[in-house]
């Protein structure tokens, strides 16, 4: 390609690089692109985390809420808990606008407007419009609703460690939900002395699902997150929560429980603060793993971009460096170059001091201009020896160029004289031919025109006899329109008799009154069939004139041209005896012209012979002159050529 050709060798060398610079920088880009996604991946991850721990600790303050009348809380502790869940709303809220997924979309569908409307339920529960069972199953079933969003959350994970931390951080919520409902209705039995079967229902199933969180926790919780749990479980706390427990238990058949109501509530509530600092743990390893890896993966992002700026900034000048050595010796070669394309022949290359390829280029340069004033030498001293034979030369060519010139000119004035002879022979000829063929045309043209004549003299014969016939038929017609004019005058005046009767028949026909009324109408319509047949004898009448009189002016017609025809055939005679008196006397002028024309044709004959000869001649005279002078134009060029050389010889340094 033309363009790859003009590039320098920069260009050449960026052109080569090019692609190994794009590859990288490509590769580098789609490597930088993917640690971005992970950390974007990580961000949003954090986002979810802390959505779902507002989400619960919002949850977790309903729950309080729901029990501060149960331990007989201040009305001022029960405000400071209700403007505590409602900032965590607002909270809740705010970070759900800013995350799209289908678990947020979930909570912000189903769930948030419940907690938005928590207003309505206060006013219920303070008015005393909603009882206490309708409340706790409002306030437990917005806590595992909660639940279920964050494991839906945890579900979305795409880093599987925070998924699984997630999830076992849910498991603690759902059984630290299970505990409070436990603590409620136990709470409750203790204050009355009993149980009734819907809490005893209740309080089984919360022990149960206790168990089944606990259970499920140790199966999916990493070994750390287990340790610190068995630990937590180790407390005094837990112990007295599972005497009660088992008291409560062995004495609920006798209906005589013995256990402080006050005092269970206060082991319960310290085992959901256990619970709940298992929980604060959790949420703490979980930022701090999403935190190591959006570092980790930062870390990667910065490595993999300083890595590759630092590649393509070596890359870039090692690159320089070696263009510009390579340069710099081609710029020094193209420098002695330039001497020598202006006549110095006195360059010299500092081979030594390279070993590679540009090293043997300098050398064959140095051998190039040893060899090139040898030749130059040389040259200048065959072209000396050139110009010398060359003058000579040209001397003796130009005294036989004049007068070969001498003898052409007298052989052209000779060819010219041939030539006006050979024209005035050959128009003789050409005039001759002529004036034959004109005379042949004229006898062709009189013979056809006698033909004609002739056929003109039989056509006027005829024209004559059918004039005659046409005459007796106009007669005839003559004849036949005047008797036709006799039946004309007969049908009138029957139609003028008929008109008379019919006249005759309606006065008639009036006489006789009712009885002759058709009769009058018949005699009307004869009377007027009558007054038709006289208006039509009266227009034929007036044609017949017309066609008498045409016929009378056809009969005189006819006679003058039959009179005309018979002078024109006369006259047609008499002029075909001149044509054919004509034809005989320029047939003499013809053979005579023919005569004429074949001996002016072997004159020209002779005559092109001489003016043929004379040509060639000429033509050879001309072409020796020619000759000659570019004989001497080639003698004068070469002593140009060598005064040239020598010049040009002249300028090379030695």
């Amino acid at each position: 390609m033309k363009w790859i050709k003009n590039l320098s060798i920069k260009g050449k060398f960026a052109l080569i690089l090019a692609p190994l610079l794009l590859t990288t920088t490509v590769f580098a880009f789609l490597s930088l692109s993917y640690e971005y996604e992970d950390i974007a991946e990580m961000y949003h991850e954090e986002n979810l985390g802390n959505i779902a721990i507002n989400l619960y600790q919002t949850a977790e303050g309903l729950l309080d809420e729901n029990l501060a009348d149960v331990n007989d809380e201040s009305q001022n502790n029960l405000n400071e808990l209700r403007q505590h869940v409602d900032r965590k709303i607002s909270t809740l809220e705010k970070s759900l606008n800013n995350i799209d997924s289908e678990a947020v979309q979930q909570i912000q569908s189903s769930i948030l407007p419940r907690l938005k409307n928590i207003g309505t339920i206060r006013s219920g529960i303070d008015s005393g419009a909603l009882s206490q069972q309708a409340e706790d199953n409002y306030y437990q079933t917005l806590h595992k609703d909660a639940i279920t969003a964050i494991s839906a959350i945890a579900n979305e994970y795409a880093n599987p460690t925070n998924a699984r931390m997630l999830l076992a951080y849910t498991l603690i919520l759902g059984e630290e939900q299970a505990a409070y409902h436990e603590r409620t209705i136990l709470y409750r039995a203790l204050k009355s002395g009993s149980f009734t079967t819907e809490e005893l229902k209740q309080l089984f199933i919360s022990q149960g699902t206790q168990q089944t969180y606990r259970d499920e926790f140790l199966r999916i919780a990493f070994p750390e997150q287990k340790e610190l749990f068995q630990d937590s479980m180790k407390s005094g706390t837990v112990q007295r929560k599972q005497q009660i427990a088992n008291l409560v238990t062995a004495n609920m058949t006798n209906q005589t429980l013995n256990v402080d109501a006050q005092q269970w509530w206060q082991t319960q509530t310290e085992y959901l603060a256990i619970l709940h600092e298992i929980q604060q743990e959790l949420i703490r390893q979980i930022r701090a793993n999403t935190a190591a890896l959006i570092t980790k993966a930062q870390i990667e992002f910065f490595l993999i971009l300083f890595f590759t700026l630092l590649l393509l900034s070596v890359t870039g000048i090692l690159s320089y460096i070696v263009v510009s050595t390579i340069t710099k010796s081609i710029k020094t070669l193209v420098k002695q170059a330039e001497k020598i394309r202006e006549g110095d022949l006195t360059a010299t290359f500092a081979a030594g001091d390279h070993h590679d390829e540009f090293g043997e280029l300098e050398r064959a340069f140095e051998m190039m201009v040893v060899n090139l004033r040898e030749l130059t030498r040389k040259l200048q001293e065959e072209i000396n020896t050139v110009s010398a034979t060359a003058e000579e030369l040209a001397s003796s060519i130009t005294s036989i160029s004049s007068g070969t010139s001498e003898t052409a000119s007298a052989v052209t004035e000779t060819t010219s004289t041939a030539e006006e002879l050979k024209q005035t022979a050959q128009v003789s000829s050409e005039k001759a031919k002529e004036v034959s063929v004109s005379a042949d045309d004229a006898i062709k043209i009189l013979k056809n025109s006698e033909n004609s004549l002739d056929i003109s003299i039989d056509d006027m014969r005829q024209i004559r006899e059918r004039m005659s016939t046409i005459s007796s038929s106009i007669i005839k017609l003559s004849d036949h329109s005047q008797a036709i004019g006799k039946i004309i005058d007969t049908v009138n005046d029957l139609a003028e008799q008929s008109n008379l009767l019919a006249v005759n028949a309606a006065i008639e026909a009036a006489k006789a009154g009712d009885r002759g009324r058709g009769f009058a109408v018949v005699a009307q319509e004869v009377r007027s069939l009558a007054e038709q047949s006289k208006q039509a004898t009266i227009q034929v009448h007036a044609i017949l004139n017309d066609i008498q009189n045409a016929t009378s002016a056809a009969v005189m017609a006819t006679e003058q041209g039959t009179k005309a025809v018979a002078k024109g055939a006369e006259q047609s005679e008499r002029t075909t005896e001149s044509i054919r008196a004509l034809s005989t006397g320029i047939g003499k002028v013809a053979k005579s012209a023919s005569q004429i024309a074949a001996s002016s044709q072997q004159q020209l004959i002779g005559v092109s012979q001489v003016t043929e000869a004379m040509t060639n001649i000429k033509d050879a005279s001309n072409q020796h002159v020619n000759h000659m002078q570019q004989i001497e134009e080639a003698v004068n060029s070469l002593n140009a050529v060598g005064a040239s050389l020598k010049t040009l010889a002249q300028k090379y340094k030695m």
